[in-house]
């Protein structure tokens, strides 16, 4: 493969991650999700780091131990962990192997792809759902209880449900956005700055071939008996 051929594949994978890449930054309403995720994300963070904190102190100095601790340790980790689920799921940053994102992008099939993936993914959320609801109708039914404070079970996994419907509206969002954009027609590239200035200098060349100088005259190239 020539030099002429990979530069025109790296040119097409950048135009098509350009085309089918869908965010949600750019709306007052999806912004408040993302405030609400990194509220609960740093508030959680500083709790669980002040609760392991309070916990070391208590055992290696004191020489007590802060029994129960650990059943709102589990709370503290539930929002960390699954809000920063949902936060990825915000703003498609979970690990995945994007090889073939790119590999598909270099033969100008990236939108066909991400169609398959964001449609499987989709409803992997959406039967995320369908477990989170089971697992909230347990706890009611049973109702269990942590066994020293006695909190339920149902609020770790309201918030593990809670989270699921965050991922799958996300989801869903991004996917209408991916498949608006492999319906509508691909944008018109814009030319450069660099095309511009070659197409002025083009311009300046006459119709029969000749090139005019536009260069002013000098004292040294001025006609003789020209006025200075």
């Amino acid at each position: 493969m020539d030099s002429d051929t990979q530069l025109a594949e790296a040119e097409l994978a950048l135009a098509e991650h350009n085309r089918y890449n869908t965010t949600l930054d750019n709306s007052a309403v999806w912004l408040k999700f993302k405030k609400l995720h990194s509220f609960l994300l740093i508030s959680s963070s500083i709790f669980l780091t002040i609760s392991i904190c309070i916990a070391s102190a208590m055992r290696y100095f004191l020489k007590i131990d802060f029994f129960g601790l650990e059943e709102f340790v589990l709370i503290g980790a539930c929002i960390l962990y699954f809000f920063g689920a949902a936060q990825g799921s915000f703003e498609k940053s979970h690990l995945h192997a994007d090889f073939m994102e790119h590999f598909m992008a270099r033969k100008g099939k990236l939108g066909i792809f991400l169609l398959f993936q964001k449609t499987a993914e989709l409803l992997m959320s959406y039967v995320f759902i369908y477990w989170g609801w089971l697992m909230i109708e347990w706890c009611i039914e049973g109702w269990p209880v942590t066994p020293v404070w006695h909190v339920p079970f149902l609020v770790p996994e309201s918030i593990l449900a809670f989270t699921f419907v965050l991922m799958a509206i996300y989801t869903t969002a991004h996917y209408v956005l991916l498949v608006k954009a492999i319906i509508s027609p691909p944008p018109v590239p814009i030319p450069t700055s660099a095309d511009d200035a070659s197409g002025d200098a083009d311009n300046s060349d006459n119709s029969d071939g000749t090139h005019t100088d536009q260069t002013p005259p000098t004292d040294n190239n001025r006609p003789d008996g020209a006025d200075k």
